[in-house]
């Protein structure tokens, strides 16, 4: 298994595991509630437009996820979702002061801006598959999708998706990225 394969399955487990702790089987996740369930502190603030959230872990080891009040809904669920996983995948339990995520020591920064999404860094990529496990979680999406489009084949695959984004409170391309990266659909 190659260290991409390894990471991308850590990180749906751990994703899993969250969603097995609070119970829940049925979207839409509620995001908001498990990471202030799991201790961390949530701010809804106006940031730079290209950066959709941060993570902070302060000296005394509180953690605080800075989400951009400007962006969608939607957004800001994925957003709060890839920080969270930050926070359980890559923030040792103590402050370190080596590694990228270092801004100032003690301080540990990890935001999530217009890089996260380009598939370059390992630790965006983990934050991002969490993320995507989290609030579309692999069963549920593969049932609903079979179920849809058992239903009615003529139905257009854009419909499908919208109504499946809707179900699970994530924007449309979130889903129809989560539904290719299942093989459910072939990207177009």
């Amino acid at each position: 298994m190659t260290t991409r394969a390894v990471g991308r399955a850590r990180s749906e487990r751990a994703a899993l595991e969250v969603l097995s702790q609070f119970q829940i089987q049925d979207p839409p996740v509620p995001i908001e509630k498990i990471v202030r369930d799991l201790g961390l502190e949530v701010i809804y603030e106006e940031l730079p437009y290209d950066t959709s959230s941060v993570l902070i872990r302060q000296p005394e080891g509180r953690k605080v996820i800075g989400v951009n009040s400007r962006h969608a809904p939607t957004r800001r669920r994925f957003s709060l979702a890839h920080e969270l996983g930050h926070a359980l995948l890559h923030l040792p339990e103590e402050s370190s002061d080596d590694g990228e995520a270092m801004v100032s020591r003690p301080l540990q920064i990890l935001f999530r801006d217009g890089m996260a999404g380009q598939g370059i860094s390992k630790v965006e990529i983990d934050a991002n598959v969490f993320a995507a496990s989290l609030l579309m979680p692999k069963d549920v999406v593969t049932l609903r999708f079979g179920k849809s489009w058992r239903q009615d084949q003529n139905r257009k695959i854009d419909e499908i998706v919208g109504e499946m984004a809707e179900q699970f409170d994530v924007s449309t391309q979130a889903m129809q990225y989560r539904l290719i990266n299942l093989d459910l659909v072939d990207p177009a």
